[in-house]
């Protein structure tokens, strides 16, 4: 069950804090001014701080990377600002190599694929397609504010250099940014339904709408038009 790894309290003033943070739309840290990409770098720049221990962490690659990592980002402890040290191990032996920068981009590109792609208890954790993906509304998964730890993978990834998730529906990172529901509206699209059958039934009505519309608007000026006959 989802729910077994979050089953742990951490009753402490600094994760409350934390809490806090990380439940902030992004909007409200006075970076409105900027654009994304401004933003993004002002965000970026001097977020590792060089001078804190190493986060080191072993990954097996034939393993489903989130459940490796998923205690790390749940506990406070862990720090994003530290700088992060890689390894990858194969059949139980550790690969050779120091993590000049490939091993991080590795682990960040992989770990992104599977939150997009893959499935945690087999759930999967966005649904729809390419360009409109939107998070699944798992109830273990919401509940258990599983996506706030899906939100720090992908900060973590950002200030390491390394791109984030791909594909998402800008109607979603419109709320993320904003934390406005009717920001979000303005970009929801049909494509955003994940649902094919409900899609196609909103499809349906829209387009009867719009031949409602037309068939109004042609009996409107006929009857204009007789009108001045």
């Amino acid at each position: 069950m989802v729910t077994y790894f979050f089953s742990i309290n951490y009753i402490k003033e600094d994760e409350d804090e934390d809490n806090t943070d990380w439940n902030t739309p992004l909007s409200a840290w006075g970076l409105r001014k900027l654009d994304y990409q401004e933003a993004l770098m002002k965000f970026v720049t001097g977020a590792v701080q060089s001078h804190l221990p190493e986060e080191h962490l072993v990954i097996t690659r034939d393993k489903s990377i989130i459940t490796q990592v998923l205690r790390k980002y749940k506990n406070p402890r862990f720090n994003l600002q530290s700088p992060l040290n890689i390894q990858f191990q194969s059949s139980g032996t550790l690969e050779l190599g120091v993590d000049a920068g490939g091993p991080t981009r590795a682990f960040f590109y992989h770990l992104m694929q599977e939150l997009v792609r893959g499935k945690f208890n087999g759930i999967k954790l966005f649904e729809g397609e390419a360009g409109h993906l939107v998070p699944s509304c798992d109830y273990d998964l919401v509940s258990s504010c599983f996506f706030v730890l899906v939100g720090k993978m992908v900060v973590h990834s950002f200030i390491n250099e390394c791109k984030g998730l791909e594909g998402i529906s800008p109607a979603v990172i419109s709320y993320i940014i904003s934390g406005s529901r009717d920001t979000a509206l303005e970009h929801l699209v049909l494509e955003d339904i994940p649902d094919p059958c409900l899609r196609q039934i909103l499809k349906e009505v829209y387009y009867d709408r719009d031949e409602i519309d037309s068939v109004h608007i042609c009996s409107s000026t006929c009857t204009f038009k007789l009108c001045h006959l």
